[in-house]
């Protein structure tokens, strides 16, 4: 592979240096040779030192600053994609950290999977270094709201639902031939991609050997917000793609499922509050009938932010219609 970029990594970002700075040091220390491979930072309009941060480590790895005035994260990739020169290209989040054979094993495995229309999903967990919460366990091994990797197997084939772009790498010339990503969505921007290259015989492989490690971790209030946000987001994929089964993974006829469980949710969200106290700083053995009550609690406050974002998605998009 010497003289030529096997592998673009695109990472696009926006106010996370202090992340970002451990991120590219990862990259740095990659197994593949420096020559094989490029990064690409495409700052999406931040106003922290992430310039600075990236300028000071220009020369330690081919590094590629560019900066973009606020457009989100859809824009960001685009642009990160048609800057990229590797024949793969993988997307990858800034508050992630790689491991040293990160880059080298994404090859292998599209050397295993050669086929155009074929990408390539690599592991996340939490990062060694960060005290692992009961809704972090929860989000990653039991709920699986935030990574499912706990039911996958490795090299298994899986749906346009898993394109989770921070940890996928795919054939540039599939996706600029395809389908980019389309700046109409402000979140889950990845799935919706997913989702129409899955029309043109996408697939996607599973390979446990690749691996990142998440450094920011997430609270019961950060993922009530998250799961808000992206059901509003939501509301906006299934009007472009009003399919049954797209109807169906954004929550159905979510003003009907919000109308009943509107008045629990503050209820809910209290008795999580209450339970968490309860098992800082570290959960017992014995609190094991609290875990499993926080559990059930988590689930019906995830769902319900989430459905309470497609609704507010659905009516905002209603009015604007009828204006």
């Amino acid at each position: 592979m010497t003289g030529r970029t096997a592998i673009s990594v695109v990472i696009p970002t926006r106010n996370r240096a202090s992340y970002l700075e451990p991120s590219l040091a990862s990259l740095e220390s990659q197994t593949l040779s420096p020559d094989a491979f490029e990064i690409i930072v495409v700052d999406d309009g931040s106003t922290d030192a992430t310039g600075a941060l990236c300028r000071s480590r220009r020369g330690r790895a081919p590094l590629r600053y560019v900066r973009q005035w606020h457009a989100g994260s859809a824009a960001a990739k685009n642009l990160g994609l048609f800057l990229s020169s590797g024949e793969i290209v993988v997307f990858f989040d800034d508050d992630d950290v790689a491991s040293e054979s990160f880059l080298e094993e994404h090859l292998k495995a599209h050397a295993a999977f050669p086929d155009p229309h074929l990408s390539i999903l690599s592991f996340t967990d939490w990062h060694p270094d960060l005290t692992v919460t009961p809704v972090m366990d929860y989000l990653v091994n039991v709920g699986q709201f935030l990574f499912s990797y706990v039911s996958l197997r490795d090299r298994q084939q899986l749906g346009w639902q898993h394109f989770w772009t921070g940890r996928i790498s795919c054939k540039r010339r599939f996706l600029t031939h395809f389908g980019v990503f389309s700046p109409r969505m402000k979140r889950v921007e990845d799935i919706e991609l997913g989702y129409r290259l899955s029309r043109h015989g996408h697939e996607i492989r599973y390979w446990r050997g690749a691996e990142s490690f998440m450094l920011r971790p997430i609270t019961f209030a950060d993922f009530c917000r998250r799961a808000e946000g992206d059901g509003v987001a939501l509301s906006e994929m299934k009007r472009i793609h009003p399919a049954p089964e797209m109807v169906e993974y954004c929550h159905g006829d979510a003003a009907a499922r919000w109308a009943e469980i509107a008045g629990d949710l503050d209820g809910i969200v209290a008795a999580v509050e209450a339970l968490e106290k309860l098992l800082r700083p570290t959960p017992p053995a014995a609190a094991r009938p609290v875990l499993e009550a926080l559990h059930g609690l988590y689930r019906q406050a995830f769902l319900g932010f989430a459905v309470k974002g497609v609704a507010a998605g659905d009516a905002a998009a209603a009015e604007a219609e009828g204006s």
